[in-house]
């Protein structure tokens, strides 16, 4: 074998090694994008979540206002 083939055939090795790399690093991306996406859904869930929970908490919190005036109008009406 010369020199030539020595060199064409380490060249190619590197280059398969170099795919074999960017293929991984591919997957590896794919990954983790895929997380990123679901991560963002799940703030967004989160994210109305807390909405309707400080709208519940809003709405019994003005229950209890109207809870407290009921209970004052009913202890001047019995006496």
């Amino acid at each position: 074998m010369d020199e030539g083939s020595k060199k064409l055939n380490q060249l190619n090795a590197e280059k398969d090694a170099c795919e074999a790399k960017v293929a991984t690093l591919q997957a590896d991306a794919a990954a983790t994008q895929k997380l990123k996406e679901e991560t963002e859904f799940e703030v967004e869930q989160n994210k109305k979540k807390l909405v309707r929970a400080k709208k519940l908490l809003d709405g019994l919190a003005d229950e209890t206002t109207r809870w407290q005036e009921e209970v004052k109008h009913l202890k001047f009406q019995s006496g």
